[in-house]
């Protein structure tokens, strides 16, 4: 940074910066959409469960308790094993020394990964979230339709 090119460094790492959280909300996004589609599709699989539970005399907020705790401790530990294998990967990438050519500066370049756990925590955060809304709505239609329904569903 004291170099005489350390204001072009700064600007590039402000740049790079940029790209950083572009990349993270394309990230975030993939994998919402991702979350989105797969519970709603195991929800809808298991509409012949939802059949059989409230025929059995379950009601429907007895059922929606049981898919969203289902959720929830898949959630948690789904993202709880993301997390801490991004973090190891993330230190251990750190840990490789690995230097690169960067533009126009004549000396190699230290890869870094800069580990924000603020970035990491709200990750996991919104995720989980977005798990718990995601079976909330699926489940919900489910249990919108009449018992038969449910049961007939292929």
């Amino acid at each position: 940074k004291e170099h005489i090119v350390g204001e072009t460094y700064l600007k590039t790492m402000d740049l790079m910066a940029i790209f950083r959280n572009f990349v993270v909300v394309v990230i975030l996004v993939i994998s919402t959409l991702s979350v989105i589609n797969t519970l709603i599709k195991i929800i809808k699989e298991r509409s012949r469960e939802i059949g059989t539970l409230r025929s059995i005399g379950f009601k429907s907020k007895q059922v929606l308790k049981i898919f969203l705790y289902e959720t929830f401790l898949l959630s948690i530990i789904g993202n709880g094993l993301g997390f801490l294998a991004a973090t190891f990967l993330t230190f251990f990438m750190n840990s490789l020394q690995i230097r690169y050519k960067a533009g126009m500066l004549s000396e190699p370049v230290l890869f870094h990964i800069n580990f924000t756990a603020y970035a990491y925590v709200n990750a996991f955060i919104v995720l989980v979230v977005v798990s718990i809304l995601a079976c909330l709505f699926s489940t919900r239609h489910a249990l919108s339709r009449k018992v038969i329904e449910n049961l007939s569903h292929v």
